[in-house]
């Protein structure tokens, strides 16, 4: 596993779903990421350690390109090598992002699948979440689909 084959997963995912990341909508797209997370498995994963999870967070942020309302979706995968007791951790993310001024009085939040019963659930959070909520309102300025090693 390596930051290029999780890429060339989701694009092929989507692909098979006849859709395009420049035209993926916040609506749509718990139910599209819960699915990927269901459909495509990774063998090197330590599922039983949560190897392989969902996370959902939004906050407004500035990492020095402006102030935005960042509503993201990320897999996180934990990859363990035994024979040298070292591992790796790696994240598909994709954020949404949004002019902060709608975003105000909505407080930081963090969500892992694992926090829940089961996926169902997880989806239900998501889709009535105060952020995602707001979001779903709002246009988004931009998105960006990225894969990265923790």
């Amino acid at each position: 596993m390596n930051k290029n084959l999780i890429q060339k997963s989701f694009k092929t995912y989507l692909q098979w779903r006849d859709l395009k990341e420049s035209s993926l909508s916040l609506d749509l797209f718990p139910a599209i990421f819960i699915d990927y997370f269901q459909a495509v498995k990774f063998k090197e994963v330590d599922e039983e350690n949560d190897g392989d999870m969902l996370l959902f967070q939004y906050g407004i942020y500035d990492w020095g390109k402006g102030i935005f309302f960042e509503l993201n979706f990320t897999r996180q995968f934990y990859r363990i090598f035994p024979k040298s007791y070292s591992h790796r951790i790696y994240q598909l993310g994709v954020t949404f992002f949004y002019s902060p001024n709608a975003f105000k009085e909505i407080k930081t939040l963090t969500k892992w699948s694992s926090d829940c019963k089961n996926l169902e659930e997880f989806q239900h959070f998501i889709l009535n979440s105060q952020g995602f909520k707001t979001a779903s309102k709002e246009i988004p300025i931009k998105s960006e689909n990225q894969v990265t090693l923790v």
